[in-house]
């Protein structure tokens, strides 16, 4: 009885540890606008990319906001890489 207990213990964290390792990444945005053009608007969007962001989507919309007046509007959706265990070596580093 007490090895069944072990093993539903065992198959529990294992499972536990599954998730977290199998965890989907949480997507982030950031939008940037222009009275200028879509292109500007979205250039302004990618300067607030994070370093090593993976983009996944972008979008962009003109947006009236008076007599012959529009705004661009773009939102970039990115993830960044999971960070790397503690105590690794980055690649291309040596270890100390």
């Amino acid at each position: 009885m007490a090895r069944l207990r072990h093993l539903a213990s065992f198959t529990a964290v294992i499972s536990g540890l599954l998730m977290v390792i199998t965890a989907p990444i949480a997507a982030k945005t950031v939008t940037g606008q222009s009275i200028w053009s879509q292109s500007n608007a979205l250039a302004r969007a990618q300067s607030l990319l994070p370093a090593g962001a993976v983009v996944s989507s972008s979008q962009c919309q003109t947006v009236e906001v008076g007599i012959d007046n529009e705004r661009y509007l773009c939102s970039i959706t990115y993830e960044l890489p999971p960070a790397p265990p503690a105590g690794s070596i980055p690649s291309g580093g040596t270890s100390p």
